[in-house]
């Protein structure tokens, strides 16, 4: 699976360069976007935290709500929560691409690799294509 939506990406934002500027959902603005502060590539880590909590869960870890001002509201000053009997590795996961301050987030201070949910998985033959996804679907025409 792929997921990308290129239309509002901003370009040449790797690493620690910063930009400035708001586009995207605000459900998966990290809270520097919301603030209309400066944000680098850690923004995306954050969106990847709320869109893997909302593949594990069917719902966002913050104010899930159709009102933007809560969700803004939410994201800014709450702290993610997760339903029980999540697993708890999972949840250090997320944590960890949750973070508030963008230069502690997973991804920005540490690779996401290396976490333990990911130790498995042989990276190379993955970029490589080499390993087969477990479930494997026919194309309907």
């Amino acid at each position: 699976m792929k997921i990308a939506d290129f239309g509002i990406a901003a370009e040449g934002v790797f690493g620690h360069k910063t930009i400035r500027g708001k586009t995207g959902t605000c459900w998966y603005m990290a809270p520097e976007l919301l603030g209309n502060k400066k944000y680098n590539a850690a923004v995306d880590w954050w969106s990847l935290g709320i869109i893997l909590s909302e593949m594990a869960t069917g719902k966002s870890p913050f104010h899930d709500d159709y009102h933007q001002q809560d969700v803004r509201s939410s994201i800014l000053t709450e702290k993610p929560v997760f339903p029980e009997g999540m697993s708890t590795t999972l949840q250090d996961l997320l944590q960890k691409l949750l973070k508030k301050r963008p230069h502690k987030r997973l991804g920005m201070n540490g690779n996401i690799r290396e976490h333990q949910l990911y130790r498995k998985i042989n990276w190379e033959d993955m970029e490589r294509q080499r390993i087969l996804p477990p479930i494997r679907f026919e194309a309907v025409s």
